[in-house]
């Protein structure tokens, strides 16, 4: 994303030989391969992913490399039930992958697993409305994910708010929130 960019480049302004793009993977035609290809938070965004790692196939050098952070199913599991619970006639159109499923991307792509293991983290947040700001902040709520067919009415974010503070506490000390992590690192065999 462009605020993305402008936030990365601001913090390695000294880096006078970082060369930045903003374009979506599937679209992106440099004029030379990479031997490194480091992606985190973005390609659970990709749909369907196997295009994305397909791409990223292309990009790379033979030989060369992809270390992939992203998020799977279960990501935000805590907010995901709140919904449904608050405005289940409201579901969510998506889902984020599971981890079987971006192996057989990277497979079917034609990368070889080198390395992966999974992570579960728990973040804290001081509310309920702390914690969905942050997230709208950080452009996790757009998409298939976490959108559907009808947004949300200001009286349903009011419950959602609501009902995710009472489920969801770390006792009187604000909310968390769970993000089920993939790592991982490939390899472009060479021919």
């Amino acid at each position: 994303s462009r605020d993305m960019i402008a936030q990365a480049q601001h913090r390695l302004s000294a880096h006078d030989r970082v060369r930045w793009f903003i374009s979506d993977l599937k679209r992106f035609d440099p004029p030379v391969s990479y031997p490194l290809i480091v992606s985190s938070s973005s390609m659970h965004w990709i749909s369907p992913i196997e295009e994305g790692f397909k791409r990223i196939y292309d990009l790379l050098e033979a030989g060369g490399d992809v270390v992939v952070a992203l998020m799977l199913n279960g990501t935000l599991g805590e907010l995901r039930a709140t919904r449904l619970r608050v405005a289940g006639h409201k579901p969510p159109l998506g889902r984020l992958p599971l981890a079987r499923e971006v192996m057989h991307a990277l497979e079917g792509a034609g990368l070889r697993v080198v390395t992966n293991w999974q992570e579960r983290d728990r973040k804290h947040y001081v509310s309920a409305e702390a914690f969905l700001r942050t997230i709208h902040e950080q452009g996790l709520t757009g998409g298939a994910v976490s959108s559907s067919k009808c947004p949300l009415t200001r009286g349903e974010l009011q419950r959602l708010t609501a009902e995710y503070e009472a489920h969801y506490n770390n006792d009187g000390s604000g909310v968390f929130a769970s993000y089920e992590i993939l790592y991982l690192k490939a390899t472009k065999p060479t021919p």
